[in-house]
């Protein structure tokens, strides 16, 4: 059978795109080598009862995404997001809470008019043959902020974090809770330049967060795409994008056979893309240069506990405790880094920890809790590699911090996953849980490159739709809706 759209890929972005272009009335087909869609953000059992809710803690669904798709209708909620106990030795801060974001977080509102609305829409062409227009309506958005505001964001996005976050909050331990979720996805520690602009590109998104996380919203997306006719095809493994006359004319698949479309849009990063499932002597060349200069160093690592009973920090015994930060210091963070850039195991890694079974009981059997737990300064490039030793040194690292920091905490059982694990079970080169350094120069129109930003690639009926494709990896379903648009205009 002929499609008019194959996508690669079942995760958010795929879910969203074939939802969108199925909706207007356009023959789709998704093709994903796993038993179930979700991908990165699916949630899979790691323990005998014990669920996780996929690879991401904190992530981001456009109401956009929400309204165009119907997703409310098929269950989706959204809630403002727990705080944030940073625990660091014998000091603990919840952030918010016992500290003030008021002048942070009125600054970061400011900028949000401005910032926030890049992320619903295409970025402009930069090329000496577009159209100057898109660019000067937002050089005239960002003239809007007013010009105290708007030389502030012109100073700060070039700044390390902790110089900027420095100026607002006094404590380093709540500093660092915010710093930990912001360096997810990029190749920098606190004092790193630009690091500034990663916090600023979640902060701008707001405090509210998909109800049961990213494993529950594409649950929903499959459904609307389901009911718009899109033919789901799981256990269905990619080979290669068939490229007959000079474009793209459908997918390959390992058992042999050929799916033809008119259009071919690809989720996986754009290196698995370019590099692998294209054939270089079709490809035009600056097309794999293009890809081939994409940057994805990953340094994090997840892990998930199921535990037995109620998971009580010792610096809050009598909370109920979501979300914290462990060994939240940006000294800590910076360590962690170091350790990444010399490819060595960390010594002292940062944990962002989760209780998602708190908010989601379904997830862990009765009486129990899973703990999510995203690990800093995990090297995709370790010295020696991540054998079966380097990998039991870091779990044991985490769950000895885990029963440190809490009172009784009774495990029974475990789940490492490495960078190398990322690049071998969800495809993501170099380990990357992003798809792609979030920087300055791998942002917004640079993402994942110039050319290719407006998710056209250079090669006719082939389009980039998933997370290293702007807006990125937390923002749900957003470039596989962008996405899907740049196929339509294209048709």
């Amino acid at each position: 059978m002929s499609y008019d759209v194959a996508i690669i890929g079942a995760g958010a972005d795929g879910l969203a795109a074939a939802a969108t272009l199925a909706g207007r009335g356009l023959a789709v087909v998704v093709l994903e080598s796993d038993p179930a869609v979700g991908g990165a953000v699916a949630g899979q059992e790691f323990h005998p009862g014990f669920t996780h809710q996929g690879l991401l803690h904190d992530v981001f669904l456009p109401d956009k995404v929400i309204n165009g798709l119907g997703l409310r209708a098929l269950g989706v909620q959204t809630r403002i997001t727990p705080p944030i106990l940073a625990i660091d030795g014998a000091h603990a801060v919840s952030v918010p809470g016992d500290v003030d974001l008021g002048p942070l977080m009125s600054w970061v509102g400011r900028i949000a008019r401005f910032a926030a609305p890049l992320a619903l829409q295409p970025p402009p062409e930069m090329s000496v043959d577009a159209s100057p227009w898109p660019l000067a309506k937002t050089a005239m958005g960002l003239k809007r902020l007013g010009e105290a505001d708007m030389l502030e964001l012109l100073r700060i996005g070039p700044m390390c974090v902790e110089d900027f976050l420095s100026g607002y909050i006094a404590d380093p331990t709540a500093r660092a809770a915010l710093e930990s979720a912001a360096l997810v996805g990029t190749w920098m520690g606190p004092r790193s330049p630009t690091s500034t602009a990663a916090l600023l590109w979640r902060l701008v998104h707001g405090e509210v967060e998909p109800v049961g996380g990213g494993a529950a919203v594409v649950r929903a997306l499959a459904e609307a795409a389901r009911i718009r006719g899109v033919a789901l095809l799981t256990r269905t493994e990619v080979s290669a994008i068939a490229i007959r006359g000079g474009r793209a004319a459908g997918v390959e698949l390992s058992d042999g056979s050929t799916v033809l479309a008119d259009a071919v849009l690809s989720t996986a990063d754009p290196q698995q893309t370019v590099l692998e499932l294209c054939d270089p002597l079709r490809v035009p060349p600056d097309l794999r240069d293009d890809a081939d200069n994409v940057r994805v160093r990953g340094i994090i690592a997840r892990a998930w506990f199921a535990v037995r009973g109620p998971v009580r920090f010792s610096a809050r015994p009598d909370a109920t405790v979501e979300r914290a930060v462990l060994h939240a210091h940006p000294d800590h963070l910076e360590r962690a880094f170091d350790d990444a850039k010399h490819r060595r195991l960390p010594r002292q890694p940062v944990l962002d920890v989760r209780v998602p079974s708190l908010s989601d009981p379904s997830l862990a059997r009765e009486g129990c809790h899973v703990v999510s737990v995203i690990v800093h300064g995990a090297a995709f490039a370790l010295d020696g590699g991540w054998t079966e030793q380097a990998r039991a040194i870091l779990l044991q690292q985490v769950q000895d911090s885990l029963v440190a920091s809490t009172t009784g905490l009774d495990i029974l059982g475990s789940s490492l996953v490495t960078p190398t694990d990322l690049r071998d079970r969800w495809g993501l080169s170099g380990g990357h849980l992003a798809a792609g350094e979030v920087g300055l120069d791998q942002l917004w129109a640079m993402r994942p490159s110039r050319r290719t930003a407006r998710y056209r690639t250079g090669l006719d009926g082939l389009y980039l739709g998933g997370p290293g494709s702007h807006p990125g990896t937390h923002i749900l379903g957003m470039t596989g809706v962008l996405a899907a648009r740049a196929v339509m205009e294209g048709r």
